[in-house]
């Protein structure tokens, strides 16, 4: 998601344990509105495709956390890190992105170390990162 015109931050998304899903892109859309080039990601491509959940009120996810924590299964440091540099390389060849600036990263609780895992392994395109509510794994 970017602005229609010209090139712009980018900003790599970090869904929470229960993936891409509307509220997630509804996100990305005002990122994007506020001008920069964002990616949200389906971190779970492994294994399942996105959303894995179509509603986001809480009385419909509850239910759903035991079995979608052990979804995580391939998700570890070295695959954060190895699909962070490939999110970002994907995000650095699009022409709405602006290869002089650097981007941002935010995750969500699950993928909160995701944000900082990025930043570390990508110092020189990473130039701001937030962990929302995250969960240390």
């Amino acid at each position: 998601m970017h602005p229609s015109t010209g090139s712009h931050p980018g900003v790599l998304m970090w869904p929470d344990i229960y993936g891409l899903r509307p509220a997630f892109r509804q996100m990305g859309r005002r990122l994007a509105e506020s001008g920069y080039s964002v990616l949200v990601v389906n971190p779970f491509y492994r294994t399942k495709r996105a959303p894995p959940l179509r509603s986001t009120p809480i009385s419909r996810i509850r239910p759903h956390a035991p079995p979608s924590w052990r979804r995580r299964g391939p998700l570890t440091a070295e695959t954060a890190v190895t699909d962070a540099k490939a999110f970002v390389a994907w995000l650095d060849g699009q022409s709405s992105v602006d290869r002089k600036r650097k981007m941002g990263t935010s995750g969500y609780c699950m993928t909160g170390p995701f944000t900082m895992r990025t930043a570390a392994a990508l110092p020189d395109r990473i130039g701001a990162g937030l962990a929302f509510t995250a969960a240390v794994w």
